[in-house]
């Protein structure tokens, strides 16, 4: 009998050594899972501060398309402007006007600064 009572009793501290183990199983699974809970916060927020930026980056790249497009405008129209000044009389002509409207202008600096 007394052979007995000393198996149970080691089963018993097998079975409780068991749960220990178990429960430190258990243990390091809910610390890796709140490991990964939380890497995947931050891969979360990376991928939000990513996306802000992509929108941002494509904003700016619409705004230089604009700019490039009005650059390519300007330059189509100083190539007509050049084409139709064949010959030096019209250059000359446009050189006075723009001659006049800068006096034009000069003269309403002035008229404004003396307000």
């Amino acid at each position: 009998m007394l052979v007995s009572t000393y198996r149970l009793d080691e089963q018993r501290i097998y079975m409780a050594q068991s749960e220990k183990d178990i429960l430190h199983t258990l243990q390091l699974i809910r610390h890796k899972v709140n490991a990964l809970m939380e890497q995947n916060r931050q891969l979360q927020d990376k991928l939000h501060h990513a996306e802000i930026q992509i929108q941002e980056l494509k904003t700016a790249l619409d705004t230089e398309k604009n700019k490039l497009e009005q650059v390519a405008d300007q330059n189509k129209i100083a190539k007509l402007a050049d084409a139709l000044m064949n010959d030096e009389r019209d250059r000359q002509e446009v050189k006075n006007k723009l001659n006049a409207y800068i006096r034009d202008i000069d003269a309403c600096i002035r008229l404004l600064s003396e307000s």
